[in-house]
């Protein structure tokens, strides 16, 4: 493994700026309550004990105080929550080191930092919607031939820091769609998977991730238009919701994600040649007969005497993708043969056996690196930039280096690039800021 420690990019804490609102309140929502209250105490703030959660946050916000001074006004226990939030490791023991390490966190997030570097990637930690406008997005405009990925799905509880739900996921979602196309070459396309959500605590499904789809494409800024709809089955998938389905019994297993494929132009780089999936075994025993009913049929269309006698080299993939077995070990999973080693079902393969040596829990919604890499091989060539903005574990980047694309990958959750750096031969990575 490769080690750098050239320091290049990283700005020291007085370089910071101190006066990001949506810092300060992402920080300030992550503190439980009585965090809060201890921190309006040592803001002077007036009856901070009777106030709820929500007061507490727009009345420190209301004191216009700076993070660096926020954070001086926090106890120690209270910055390890905040680093917790961050992913980041801090002092225990000397409150100024924990400060600084945070700021950079923070200011990591909104510039940028390239954590690691292969032949022919770059894995940043940073958040995508800030970074992409900056000097990264800058260099990379009108040159991404694909861009894939699975964003955070909208859901119900709120989770680590930055998560959004309702309205502002949705808002969140629709604002990046200007972003996107800016950085997509003329050709290029973006493919987003996104899974279902539930209403809370109700056995309906929500139309928020619906709804947010719909006002992405049709952003007035962005020119977009949906190239097609796809459906990904996962038949192993474990059933859920778990109150509806195996303790309610009165709903059904939630088995599939909606992928979709949207572009600048009506007529993207795209070849399906290139994800042929192997003929059926009655359409190999025709082409070996030569001969098959030929004529009219109920439908109104009438096939010809020869019209499929041609070998391909396999038949054109459907826009249902099942692209991981079922239970029954017999049956034929017909997709296409280029894709098949990216098989995404089994947990004792590289990547997760390297993560149980190293302790790590592995990324829980990593998109299936066989669908990754049947979009690759459909939407690019060798050679094609890929980006995923929402990188997680890097399973687009890891496809696209064996797929001999360029790739890139952003990532704001920083424990996640140890995940990506685990799915590359040692020999291959140069590490940064080490």
């Amino acid at each position: 493994m490769i080690r750098s420690h050239n320091k290049e990019g990283q700005l020291g804490c007085s370089d910071i700026s101190n006066n990001n609102h949506d810092d300060t309140e992402s920080i300030l929502n992550a503190l439980k309550v009585e965090q809060l209250r201890h921190l309006a105490r040592n803001l002077n703030l007036p009856k901070a004990g009777s106030i709820n959660k929500p007061g507490l946050v727009r009345a420190i916000l209301s004191t216009n105080t700076d993070i660096r001074a926020l954070l001086d006004a926090m106890m120690l226990d209270h910055l390890c929550r905040v680093a917790d939030i961050l992913s980041i490791e801090i002092s225990r023991e000397k409150k100024t080191d924990a400060i600084t390490a945070i700021l950079q966190a923070l200011r990591d997030r909104r510039e940028g930092r390239l954590d690691h570097q292969t032949r022919l990637g770059q894995y940043f930690f940073g958040d995508s919607s800030s970074i992409l406008q900056k000097k990264l997005g800058k260099d990379i405009e009108g040159k991404v031939n694909l861009i894939l990925t699975s964003p955070p799905f909208p859901l119900n509880k709120k989770k680590k820091y930055g998560n959004l739900r309702g309205d502002e996921y949705r808002e969140w979602l629709v604002s990046l769609a200007p972003l996107f196309a800016r950085l997509l070459a003329p050709n290029g396309s973006i493919v987003i998977e996104l899974g279902n959500a539930w209403e809370p605590g109700r056995p309906v499904q929500s139309l928020l991730h619906l709804h947010s789809l719909i006002e992405f494409v049709e952003n007035p800024e962005a020119d977009l238009r949906l190239c097609q709809q796809f459906v990904c089955y996962n038949p192993a998938r474990l059933p859920g919701p778990t109150q509806w389905v195996t303790v309610e019994r009165s709903r059904l297993t939630d088995s599939f994600t909606q992928v979709w494929w949207m572009a600048k132009s009506d007529r993207p780089k795209a070849d399906n040649r290139r994800v042929l999936r192997p003929y059926s075994d009655s359409m190999t025993s025709l082409l070996k007969r030569g001969q098959y009913n030929s004529g009219s049929r109920p439908s109104g269309h009438d096939i010809s005497a020869k019209g499929f006698l041609k070998n391909h080299g396999g038949s054109i993939m459907p826009n249902v993708l099942e692209l991981t077995p079922s239970d029954d070990e017999q049956e034929l999973l017909r997709v296409p043969e280029n894709i098949l080693r990216f098989s995404n079902t089994h947990s004792n393969d590289e990547y997760h056996r390297r993560c149980q040596i190293e302790g790590i829990t592995p990324h829980p919604a990593r998109m299936p690196a066989s669908l990754a890499a049947f979009f690759v091989e459909f939407l690019t060539e060798p050679g094609d930039l890929v980006l995923d903005p929402f990188g997680g574990s890097n399973t687009t980047g890891y496809v696209a280096e064996l797929l001999h694309r360029r790739w890139i990958a952003v990532e704001a959750d920083q424990q996640y690039a140890r995940q990506s750096q685990l799915r590359f031969p040692e020999d291959t990575l140069v590490i940064h800021g080490e």
